[in-house]
């Protein structure tokens, strides 16, 4: 049971075998839906629109240009999203966001991922809310 005094480290440890940590899980990049997100947005049906009329009339050097623009466009926005995922991934892993917990009846820092339903933390302004909080009182 939940109290304004917090947990206990023993409830604690058992909520988190039971719930696992307190984190937010992170998407896999995919090389081929970031490219094919690429062609599904509203800048590139209009060159897709261009390049079935080009086609229509007959006119296969100009299909083949906006053919290699659609295609150098999804190529290097896929590439560029991978890029950036990756930095996220190791900018997440680098940091460790810390949150001032009351176990025991006394108040100790821990990782946020170790955070379990009921736990009693202090916020100070400034301070990043861990995932699944709610405030009990301001």
């Amino acid at each position: 049971m939940t109290t304004l005094t917090g947990l206990t480290s023993t409830e604690a440890a058992k909520r988190l075998a039971d719930a696992g940590p307190n984190e937010v899980p992170e998407p896999q990049f995919s090389f081929f839906k970031a490219t094919m997100k690429r062609l599904w947005e509203p800048s590139a049906w209009i060159l897709e629109a261009a390049l079935i009329l080009e086609i229509v009339l007959g006119k296969d050097l100009q299909a083949g240009f906006i053919a290699l623009m659609l295609g150098f466009a999804a190529l290097n926005g896929a590439i560029q999203e991978g890029r950036a995922s990756r930095v996220l991934h190791e900018l997440s892993h680098d940091l460790t966001v810390t949150v001032a917990v009351n176990r025991d009846n006394r108040w100790q820092t821990l990782s946020a991922r170790d955070l379990v339903v009921g736990d009693l933390i202090s916020l100070q302004p400034g301070d990043l809310l861990a995932p699944r909080s709610f405030m009990v009182k301001a």
